[in-house]
């Protein structure tokens, strides 16, 4: 099993899972209890440590002073965070027109059209050759 924040390694997800399985009366609760150890399996940790885990994240990710400490560089990436020379050409904008080795349109009705008149003239031969060997 993959976790991400999104799916198993969600606190919130799979407290709403739990508490939404548990209300369903005919669900066994040792399938609840079996699918609970899963995740605990999956994310390493109980889903009550993982809960209380994200809600203390949430109470930083709410405090802007702290949030600013964290963005600001270390002393050895400040030169990773400055900005670099790009290199590349200038963009021109191009008439795309059809080359001579392509087939145009004009080309794909000929075919087409040589397509129709072969089946054509195939069945008048056929039915030429029918009349002719019931003739006989």
């Amino acid at each position: 099993m993959a976790c991400d924040h999104l799916t198993c390694d969600n606190p919130d997800l799979q407290d709403f899972i739990r508490e939404k399985a548990e209300k369903i009366p005919s669900l066994d609760p040792a399938t609840i209890a079996a699918w609970i150890k899963n995740v605990e399996t999956a994310t390493g940790k109980t889903m009550d440590e993982a809960l209380k885990k994200r809600i203390a994240d949430r109470q930083k990710w709410h405090k802007p002073q702290e949030i600013q400490e964290m963005d600001q560089p270390k002393e050895n990436e400040a030169n990773a965070n400055t900005p670099q020379p790009v290199e590349g050409y200038v963009m021109e904008e191009e008439e795309c027109t059809a080359s001579k080795d392509s087939p145009s349109q004009n080309d794909s009705f000929r075919l087409l059209d040589a397509l129709v008149c072969f089946c054509l003239v195939s069945s008048w031969i056929a039915g030429a050759c029918k009349s002719y060997i019931q003739m006989k």
